[in-house]
């Protein structure tokens, strides 16, 4: 499971809600009764509104192609579920955060958090452009038993229509065979009609393991949407042969490595800036989560500053020239949109014949020229570029006067 908690998953139908076998998770069921709610400050910590050139910016941001930030919600830890001990809402979420789980334990049927969550927290997330997923198990017996795999699926896809969720994580942490393989397979699969890429709704189908690249991958690899490995205090150096047991199945755009926030490890060694940075060698990846994102929030008095650095280091709002390589080496200042003679390169922290690297924001156009005063040979880049020495001819040690568009 994504954390150190076992799952409890709700699921409905429209009558009675069908007894579920399942591995690895615990179930709590109900049939849903929605109440009637009155939205206050109280609830929500702020506005629920955002309009204007920045709602209008977030949102063409969401839908650019980027790095995602992801994260893994505990219900236990909200204001609503427990206002005697926690600060934090989902209201206060970094608005850059692009999908969040609900991931439930500790949180009774009865808890105003749910009917919070329905009338409140999933409209304020849906209007900054975040996808609201849920996390739980499959469904045990689902090779043999076609009448229970139905009621499975029915239950899963009423709670997704009852709460507008963007989508199912099914958290698998062991490496299966036989029947049980078999039963896995056969749920992403009665799921992939309605979720992820095969079913044509935009709907997300994530599988969410701390496994390798293995049989279930294979029979599931043109399901799902996403991969989220879950790397917690794993050194960063093991990434790249984690991912390579994976790049026969999916591309590197659908890997998202996570971290933990909820014993610190995340944020307190480094951990969640080193995944942020890191890329596998067959290109760039899907992004990053955070198991417990919540323990960032106001009751940490964190206020995801990690969170927002991470997003900012995947993809930054400025233009970066680096020393060396790989994004190594002295980095420059952020460079606005605009034009660079050598001097104002010096001001900004960037030497005459000196850059290597560069990170360039989605949709920016980066100019770079080998003399002063854009003259000379010039290189045009729509992309973050790792080793200028790879263009042609080399411009590594060659920039001497830039325009950012």
């Amino acid at each position: 499971m994504p954390g150190t908690f076992s799952i409890f998953t709700r699921l409905f139908s429209l009558g009675a809600v069908a007894l579920l076998m399942v591995s690895g998770c615990s179930k709590n069921l109900r049939e849903e009764k929605p109440q009637s709610l009155t939205v206050n400050k109280s609830m929500t910590g702020g506005t629920l509104t955002l309009t204007g050139a920045g709602l209008d910016s977030l949102i063409a941001y969401k839908n650019s192609p980027h790095q995602l930030m992801m994260g893994y919600y505990r219900t236990w830890g909200d204001y609503v579920t427990d206002p005697v001990n926690y600060k934090t809402r989902m209201t206060d979420l970094p608005d850059s955060l692009d999908i969040v789980s609900v991931f439930t334990d500790y949180t009774p049927a009865t808890n105003p958090y749910w009917d919070t969550l329905k009338l409140v927290y999933v409209p304020y997330l849906h209007a900054r452009g975040t996808k609201v997923v849920y996390t739980g198990g499959y469904f045990a017996g689902a090779s043999t038993n076609p009448t229970g795999l139905a009621s499975w699926v029915s239950g899963i896809m009423t709670m997704i229509n009852t709460y507008n969720y963007d989508g199912y994580d099914i958290d698998i942490e062991s490496t299966a065979t036989g029947t049980t393989l078999q039963d896995q397979i056969a749920c992403f699969q009665a799921l992939s009609q309605y979720l992820g890429p095969l079913s044509g709704t935009g709907k997300l189908l994530i599988y969410d393991t701390n496994q390798n690249g293995n049989a279930l991958m294979s029979g599931i690899k043109n399901m799902v949407s996403y991969v989220f490995l879950q790397a917690y205090w794993r050194n960063v150096t093991s990434l790249q042969g984690t991912f390579n047991t994976y790049s026969s199945y999916i591309t590197p755009s659908r890997f998202l490595v996570g971290v933990s926030y909820e014993d610190g490890t995340g944020y307190q060694a480094g951990q969640m800036p080193a995944y942020a940075a890191w890329q596998p060698t067959q290109g760039t990846k899907g992004g990053v989560f955070a198991y417990g994102i919540d323990m960032e929030g106001p009751n940490s008095g964190r206020n995801y500053v990690t969170t927002n650095a991470a997003i900012q280091a995947m993809n930054p709002a400025s233009v970066y020239f680096y020393q060396s390589a790989s994004y190594a080496g002295t980095m420059s200042l952020p460079l606005a949109k605009g034009t660079y003679t050598t001097a104002q390169l010096a001001t900004a922290g960037v030497p005459d014949n000196w850059a290597s690297s560069v990170k360039i924001p989605v949709g920016w156009t980066v100019i770079m020229y080998d003399n002063d005063n854009f003259a000379g040979t010039s290189w045009t880049l729509t992309a973050s570029n790792s080793a200028l020495s790879s263009l042609s001819p080399k411009a590594n040690g060659k920039m001497s006067s830039v325009k950012i568009q």
